[in-house]
């Protein structure tokens, strides 16, 4: 809840006034997203390093292997991932002025041509990836 509160606190983020739809917690110039804030997977078996060089691939991974409950989809969705080095992700989440940082560094240079496009079983889907930490 802190991540979207941060993005909707921004003039180019609108947040989703209805607080119960489970496929867009706001929009950025015009297009809806989902976000979604985790710990580098260790099922990935690649490196940070290598999936901060190869975003598609680790995109790919994630909406592959999402869990299987009420928030599985294929819309939209922006990847929040934290990366500590010693396995203490979590203190990462804890740590508000390091995700309003990665946020506003992320939004102040978003341009919605970077975005990564793909067709997931008939879905077209644009996502991208905020690391939070070490990509090493």
């Amino acid at each position: 809840m802190g991540a979207e509160y941060i993005f909707s606190t921004h003039p180019e983020v609108k947040p989703n006034k209805n607080v119960y739809d489970k496929l867009v917690d706001f929009t950025i110039e015009g297009t809806p997203f989902d976000h979604k804030t985790s710990v580098f997977p260790r099922g990935y078996n690649q490196t940070p390093d290598y999936a901060f060089n190869h975003k598609k691939e680790l995109i790919e991974w994630l909406y592959s292997n999402q869990s299987q409950q009420g928030r599985k989809h294929y819309k939209n969705r922006l990847f929040i991932v934290l990366n500590d080095p010693s396995g203490q992700h979590w203190k990462l989440k804890s740590e508000i002025q390091l995700l309003k940082s990665a946020i506003d560094n992320y939004l102040q240079t978003y341009n919605s041509e970077n975005l990564i496009n793909l067709n997931i079983q008939g879905n077209n889907i644009y996502s991208d990836v905020i690391w939070i930490g070490n990509k090493k």
